[in-house]
């Protein structure tokens, strides 16, 4: 399988589990349908935000040796060379924090996992050429109903990463030179389990990051209940603290009235404590199985924010494949039904109504998606046929 397959088939099974926790992965993912939402004035700030090495990069080179010992150790070594346009203007130089200007560079980097009872350790070592050494630390505990873990990084001015990758597995362009992450997950005590983490980052690395935030922070943390096995309570809260400082907390209530109707109540209030701005979402979902093959679902939901700095990211379900989040600030309402026929045949259908109404607003969409008035209707349908 590719890593894109992998990567939606997971997506898809974590949405089966919890519809929530798929959404904000999803929210925090750059997808290729992203792309027609960008407006044409965000398209001409990312090119001018472009450095102009990354277009001058003529060719690249990689290669991973990876050695497992038992279960318990594994141990490996990677290299990559790029080699670059010597067109570079004198002045660009000077503007950045980090010494790229070179013709050629490599990176070579050591790491190793190391499996002890219930610990795995892990840990990564990379060297630039020119430039200097970052490293990361990482560790996992696990045990009965519980796990928990952290990691460590650290990337110096001075390390030279010409596509932005520090570490094998590290997102294309890392965040900041410094950071860690600390994450918890388990059952509390009978019937109470609670997830949370917190991640911190400094944002020094690159020249061309210092219009972005130099910190961030986020704090997570999720409490569920169930009280019975029908029932499931939710308190969830996520601090963003960037150039602005966002609270979140989200109360729902799922209820499995039988076998084939199930409710889901919920309310998300979100404060915006430097402008002290603020916003409220109350939403109802309901999920029918009509008949053994044919099931339903949908939301009604009415929000009210102050404006777009106390906006509300509200998760929807989608056709398979695909990925809905409405960004509603304002002041309005929305409504969808998606409608699931799955025959015993080699074939599935998928049709989904949406209608999308803000209040007082002239237009609704960005770019060519954009259309005038306050309200937005569209219908999708899709039809996947297995041979």
């Amino acid at each position: 399988k590719t890593s894109v397959s992998v990567s939606k088939e997971i997506l898809e099974k974590l949405e089966q589990r919890d519809e929530e926790i798929s959404g904000e992965i999803k929210r925090m993912m750059f997808l290729f349908e992203d792309i027609v939402r960008i407006q044409d004035k965000e398209v001409q700030k990312i090119l001018r935000g472009i450095d102009r090495k990354d277009l001058a990069a003529k060719s690249t080179a990689g290669a991973a040796l990876i050695f497992r010992w038992s279960d318990y150790l594994q141990f490996g070594f990677a290299h990559a060379w790029y080699a670059f346009s010597p067109d570079i203007i004198a002045d660009e130089k000077e503007e950045t924090s980090i010494n790229v200007w070179y013709n050629r560079s490599r990176i070579s980097s050591l790491f190793n996992t190391l499996l002890v009872r219930n610990l795995i350790l892990s840990s990564e070592i990379a060297l630039s050429t020119p430039g200097s050494f970052a490293r990361q630390y990482g560790i996992l505990f696990k045990e009965n109903h519980w796990s928990a873990g952290g990691k460590y990084w650290y990337l110096p001015n001075t390390f030279c990463a010409p596509d932005g990758r520090a570490f094998l597995n590290s997102n294309r362009f890392p965040q900041g030179v410094k950071g860690f992450y600390f994450g918890i997950s388990g059952r509390l005590i009978r019937h109470f389990n609670i997830d949370g983490y917190w991640q911190s980052e400094k944002q020094l690395w690159r020249g061309y990051f210092n219009t972005m935030p130099l910190e961030k922070k986020w704090y997570f943390l999720q409490v569920k209940w169930d009280p019975e096995p029908a029932t499931e309570i939710t308190m969830h809260y996520r601090y963003t603290g960037t150039t602005l400082r966002r609270h979140a907390l989200r109360l729902t209530c799922k209820k499995r009235i039988s076998h084939r109707f199930i409710l889901k109540t919920g309310m998300e209030k979100v404060i915006e404590t430097l402008n002290n701005k603020n916003g409220i979402n109350l939403y109802q979902n309901v999920k029918v199985n009509l008949v053994k093959s044919v099931s339903l679902q949908g939301r009604y939901s009415s929000f009210n924010t102050i404006d777009y700095d106390a906006r509300i990211y509200e998760y929807e379900a989608d056709l398979p494949g695909a990925y809905a989040m409405s960004v509603v600030h304002g002041k309005g309402n929305k409504v969808y039904l998606m409608l699931c026929w799955k025959p015993h045949l080699p074939f599935s259908l998928f049709l989904k109504y949406r209608r999308l109404y803000f209040e007082g607003a002239e237009s609704t969409g960005s770019g060519y998606a954009e259309i005038p008035g306050d309200t937005r209707r569209d219908i999708r349908c899709q039809l996947n046929i297995s041979f």
